[in-house]
């Protein structure tokens, strides 16, 4: 994604619906002016992440925050690196415009699986496997899991 691609989606994603619950996406995204994240997410010790962020000098979304905002926080406070103070069951994507770049995260358990498929010149993500076979050219999404854990060539 360029960003002005984003800045031509993102009023389609804040209106779309998640298909297995019909909640509005909007709780499922967060942005600023560098990052965008769509995260299916529950993340876990929300107070123990408040701390490590405010003693990276960074604000803490509210407790009851959607848990994009507070990857969003933890991507401004420590970049991907600090991903992996994030506890819970998650799967999520971020775009990084400073980069120019897809970031994409899952639980280390892969409690909720990430897949992914080739349209166009285009990338389609999602938590469920049914959803990207209803984007038209996809045939069988691949799991980000199934290639990490496929033997080296």
């Amino acid at each position: 994604w360029r960003q002005d691609d984003l800045d031509r989606v993102m009023p389609a994603l804040l209106a779309a619906k998640t298909p297995h619950t019909g909640a509005r996406l909007e709780s499922k995204l967060a942005s600023d002016d560098r990052y965008t994240v769509i995260a299916d997410a529950t993340l876990y010790y929300r107070d123990a992440l408040a701390r490590q962020l405010h003693s990276a000098g960074c604000e803490a979304p509210d407790a009851s925050a959607p848990a994009a905002q507070w990857i969003l926080a933890a991507l401004r406070a420590w970049g991907e690196i600090g991903m992996h103070r994030l506890e819970g069951d998650f799967a999520w994507i971020a775009w990084d415009a400073a980069e120019s770049r897809l970031l994409a995260a899952r639980d280390h358990a892969g409690t909720r699986p990430l897949f992914f498929a080739s349209v166009g010149n285009g990338l389609a993500v999602s938590s469920l496997a049914r959803t990207l076979r209803r984007v038209a050219g996809v045939h069988e999404p691949a799991s980000w899991a199934r290639i990490a854990s496929a033997p080296a060539m």
